[in-house]
């Protein structure tokens, strides 16, 4: 089976920093070749595709313009794209079938189901949600990204939500059919994180550590942990906060130093911007706990990640991570992500609570070394394709 996966051309696949649904399409990929799938990737011009032993065929387009940050430098690099993948795209067809074609960002989502209806290719057309809360809760800022989204959601042929709570959003608020929906969850990077525990030397550091790896934004909610903060340092004074990831929000990040400053917090907090995966590895086996008030989630890597080290875990009360923690009882402790009160009880409870952390720290283990590795889900996405490659040949038959 030939299938073209059809990158972001927001960040490079895989990325280098940040870049969550570019990680999960690489990973997704490269399991997907070792069940013998011919894999092809259409994305942004890169020198790490070049350095990748994979069995992956990427095929590149230059680059778009305007790679600086801001929202309409975004718009107009990723509008590029899509049109320039639309073309990739056509040009392959021309010189060998296509059995699935699987887009993972609005733009490129919608370009491709424009091409595919106007040029009769009549191709099974996947789609994955990656960030189903701009659809949910659409801003004027992303707007446009709201309906192209709901657009594929309505027209593609298939659609991949990471959680049963989205899929319920999809055929609930969007009237999308529940037979094109199906749960198919992103995984981490066991195997890599599993060579990392086997060279690595344990836990360096005694300090009762919290950690949030998230990107800085107002729908990761870092205000929330800040305002705990206080509250933790009655307690335990020496703790330390560590806040790992790219600023996406540089007003939000200014007010969260604003409270640090405020509050005389500096000793207390460091943010330690992007990191390589290498070193947020380190700091998941040195930290003493993963604490994370997000608002908004699709589904969430980073806490399974955290996990995956036996750290315990805090997390949001929302509904697509109860559905994920949910899988294994007790292996995290949920909270309200607008209360810095319990955020900041549940991280005392864990700092003096040693049995509490061996048995979040178990459970969490199980739950993802058990459900999230990347073998299982390229076994199912593979399922998926091949349903809709069997339905779409009998259609053309008829």
């Amino acid at each position: 089976m030939k299938v073209v996966h059809v990158a972001t051309g927001a960040y490079c696949v895989p990325p280098s920093g940040a870049g969550g649904s570019e990680r999960v399409i690489y990973s997704l990929a490269e399991h997907l070749s070792r069940l013998g799938c011919d894999v092809n990737i259409i994305d942004i011009k890169a020198k790490v595709h070049q350095e990748l032993q994979s069995n992956i065929t990427f095929y590149e387009v230059q680059e778009p313009p305007l790679a600086d940050t801001g929202f309409l430098r975004h718009l107009i690099r990723v509008s590029v794209f899509a049109v320039l993948g639309v073309f990739k795209l056509r040009h392959l067809l021309k010189n060998d079938r296509i059995d699935i074609i699987h887009t993972h960002s609005q733009f490129p989502a919608a370009a491709i189901l424009i091409a595919n209806r106007l040029f009769h290719w009549n191709l099974p057309h996947v789609h994955t949600t990656h960030n189903s809360y701009l659809v949910m809760r659409p801003t004027v800022a992303n707007k446009l990204k709201h309906i192209l989204e709901v657009i594929v959601f309505k027209k593609a042929s298939h659609i991949i939500a990471q959680t049963e709570a989205v899929r319920q959003q999809l055929t609930s608020k969007f009237n999308v059919d529940s037979t094109r929906v199906t749960v198919i969850p992103n995984g981490i990077e066991l195997e890599d994180i599993a060579e990392f525990i086997a060279n690595s030397t344990g836990p360096a550091n005694p300090s009762k550590i919290v950690l949030c790896p998230a990107r800085i934004c107002p729908r990761k909610n870092q205000l929330s942990l800040m305002e705990a903060i206080p509250i933790v340092l009655k307690t335990y004074p020496k703790a330390k906060f560590v806040f790992v990831g790219p600023t996406e929000d540089k007003a939000y990040f200014n007010t969260l130093h604003k409270f640090v400053v405020d509050e005389d917090l500096s000793g207390s907090i460091e943010f330690a911007g992007e990191v390589s995966r290498k070193r947020l590895y380190e700091l998941y086996q040195n930290a003493t706990v993963f604490t994370l008030p997000t608002l908004y989630e699709t589904q969430l890597l980073v806490h399974l990640e955290a996990m995956s080290f036996g750290l315990p875990v805090i997390i949001s009360r929302i509904a697509p991570i109860e559905n994920t923690v949910g899988l294994q009882k007790g292996s995290a402790l949920l909270i309200d992500p607008n209360s810095p009160n319990e955020i900041a009880d549940a991280i005392i409870r864990v700092f003096g609570d040693e049995a509490l952390r061996k048995e979040l720290s178990a459970k969490g283990g199980k739950l993802v070394w058990g459900k999230f590795g990347w073998d299982q889900i390229a076994r199912d996405t593979l399922n998926l394709y091949n349903r809709l490659a069997v339905t779409t040949r009998a259609q053309k038959q008829t």
